[in-house]
């Protein structure tokens, strides 16, 4: 079905999506990444706590690209993880956290994320965004308080969206 006709762009049916959030109550939402799939476009929003953005708390909005419309709401991640947080102050700077990266990889950018365990727990880290050295994107998550490599995300990125792997 390539002869489905987009109409929005990629933005649009994010502000659309967000828009969505609000008018149900769950707001400081922000859009990490999406997929496009027969003109349905899904995007994953994580919830904004201060500067640390909560991947547990996580809710997936379908929006068709053709009309607009929001087709679908997951919010089971938001629903079984979200809860008042005391979240701990970073013992570590990023700069500290950074030595933990591969000398293969270039550092990018980083920020606060709270991820999920393996486990039922969740832990805060640095999610530092760096380039691979083959150019791919790798999203790598150190522990704030003691520097220990938590994951690491492959991004694969094309004219669909954006997957990790």
């Amino acid at each position: 079905p390539d002869d489905i006709e987009e109409r929005m762009t990629s933005q649009d049916a994010v502000s659309a999506a967000r828009n969505y959030l609000n008018q149900q109550g769950y707001s400081n939402m922000k859009e990490s990444y999406y997929e496009i799939d027969d003109g349905i476009i899904t995007i994953n929003f994580a919830q904004s706590e201060g500067d640390v953005l909560c991947y547990t708390d996580l809710i997936k909005v379908a929006v068709s690209m053709e009309e607009g419309t929001i087709l679908s709401c997951d919010a089971r991640g938001w629903l079984v993880n979200h809860k008042e947080r005391n979240l701990p102050a970073p013992t570590l700077s990023a700069e500290d956290a950074a030595k933990a990266l591969s000398t293969q990889l270039t550092r990018q950018g980083s920020r606060l994320a709270l991820i999920p365990t393996l486990g039922e727990d969740e832990v805060l880290c640095w999610e530092f965004d760096c380039e691979g050295s083959a150019g791919d994107h790798v999203l790598v998550y150190v522990n704030t308080q003691n520097g220990n490599e938590e994951q690491i995300l492959l991004l694969i990125e094309d004219e669909d969206g954006t997957l990790t792997k």
